[in-house]
């Protein structure tokens, strides 16, 4: 593997399910406030993920040596081989160039898909998150995201989604007092008493009304939200 050799690859194998990745420094983004974010670029067998070295570190990746890495690499490979596996991917296709920084950079690449009549699809993968932020833009209807997905999503990637339809309410990941936190941005204040009801909690922090929802009852609250 060519991106092995890079000199900041790192060799990773994940502590829970013992697979293994390559870990590439990415290009950093500036977050709501213009702080600069570091990333990591996450190779695995079959995809690739961008990574806030924060949310990172909260993960279960951890450095292995080069022959536990090839070991891992090549039974995962082995494995995908021999079986079949069903996901759902969503492409943009056609022609990109003009909008192509319009759209998410999670997964900056162009895959070719072929199905099984031999019909060939060639485009930019499209991360579910970024669907409804991408049909708000171009002017299509998204397809819904499961809350549970949502919720792992943002904790994990730490992208910040709209929630609802059309609203500014948002879901983002904050790190509050060293852990991580989902909390919801541009809320009317005048529906504290509603948000609170469904399970939601406040804290004021530096002076200010901040909104979390407790983990546990994620996505149950965020399914009332979209409703």
């Amino acid at each position: 593997m060519d991106l092995a050799r890079r000199k900041d690859a790192s060799f990773l194998v994940n502590e829970q399910s013992g697979r293994s990745a390559l870990r590439l420094d990415s290009r950093s983004v500036l977050s709501e406030d213009g702080t600069l974010c570091p990333r990591y670029e996450i190779v695995r067998p079959l995809r690739r993920q961008r990574l806030d070295r924060d949310a990172f570190a909260d993960t279960r990746w951890t450095i292995a040596t080069a022959d536990r890495f090839a070991s891992a690499w090549t039974a995962e490979v082995d494995e995908l081989i021999a079986s079949t596996s069903t996901e759902t991917m969503h492409l943009v296709t056609g022609l990109l160039l003009p909008i192509w920084d319009a759209l998410p950079d999670e997964l900056a690449q162009v895959v070719r898909v072929v199905d099984k009549t031999g019909q060939s699809l060639l485009g930019r993968q499209i991360p579910a998150l970024a669907l409804a932020e991408l049909g708000h833009r171009f002017g299509f209807d998204a397809p819904v995201v499961a809350p549970d997905d949502l919720v792992r999503a943002v904790l994990e990637n730490g992208r910040t989604v709209p929630v609802g339809n059309g609203g500014k309410l948002h879901a983002k990941r904050a790190l509050v007092g060293g852990s991580q936190r989902l909390e919801l941005t541009g809320f009317d204040p005048a529906r504290l008493p509603e948000l609170k009801a469904l399970g939601c909690f406040v804290e004021i922090i530096r002076y200010q009304t901040r909104l979390f929802v407790p983990a546990p009852k994620a996505p149950e609250i965020l399914t009332a939200l979209s409703r």
